[in-house]
């Protein structure tokens, strides 16, 4: 079956239009990335508190099991004392 004749709707049931598969394919890359943003905040757990010496030591420690772009995005950046 072509992928033209799925995107026109005479396709089997089931399959994935072109635009369907595009979303999947976004729909999962969104996912693994919330999964690492995830993880990386549960193994900071009282980073925060603790001075930017420490968080730059654990952006080092980490940085080769996950992407630097993540750790360095504000997953991990304090927050200002004027937010509170």
């Amino acid at each position: 079956m072509r992928q033209g004749e799925i995107d026109a709707g005479r396709g089997p049931a089931g399959a994935l239009t072109t635009e369907e598969r595009e979303e999947l394919g976004r729909l999962r890359r969104e996912n693994r990335t919330l999964r690492m943003e995830r993880d990386i905040l549960k193994k900071s757990d009282g980073l925060l508190r603790e001075g930017e010496c420490v968080r730059f030591a654990f952006i080092a420690a980490e940085k080769a099991a996950l992407p630097v772009r993540l750790l360095d995005a504000g997953v991990i950046r304090p927050v200002a004392p004027h937010v509170y």
